[in-house]
């Protein structure tokens, strides 16, 4: 699940970049069909958005992009798995700790959807802002190898 899920939305933020124009409505597409992908894998791999997002943010068209992801999160499958095989050395609990069924009570998806009406406002903003500006994405980088040395401020 790990590898796969985030491949597939990374394929369809391809197609989304290559027949569609840079707009709200493509934007759109990306997310929701993200999200009905990780809903119909019933995946819990949020970055897979971000995956499908990325593609059309920056105009990658090819299909090495889903290759890649493929192969990075493949790898990243394999090595967990290897660490948890080779190197893991708490010994397994039968039952849970408090603090691990609240740990799991956190980590569970909402029964209510009230974030959503916040989250499409936080989409539309930022859709608007980078309308605005005519920047698509915006990275602050906090290096001393850039022009203005270690602080852009």
């Amino acid at each position: 699940m790990l590898a796969f899920s985030p491949t597939v939305t990374a394929v369809l933020g391809v197609i989304v970049t290559r027949y569609l124009p840079y707009s709200a409505v493509s934007i759109a597409i990306c997310i929701a069909g993200a999200m009905v992908i990780l809903k119909f894998m019933r995946s819990p791999i949020a970055p897979a958005i971000s995956a499908c997002v990325l593609p059309r943010s920056l105009g990658e068209r090819s299909w090495l992009y889903p290759l890649a992801i493929l192969l990075g999160t493949g790898a990243l499958a394999l090595l967990s798995s290897a660490n948890q095989r080779y190197f893991d050395t708490q010994p397994a609990r039968t039952m849970p700790s408090a603090a691990d069924r609240l740990n799991d009570e956190i980590g569970s998806p909402p029964e209510q959807f009230l974030w959503v009406p916040f989250f499409v406002a936080f989409l539309c903003a930022t859709y608007l802002l980078s309308m605005a500006t005519g920047m698509r994405m915006v990275f602050f980088p906090l290096t001393s190898s850039m022009p203005w040395g270690s602080s852009p401020w």
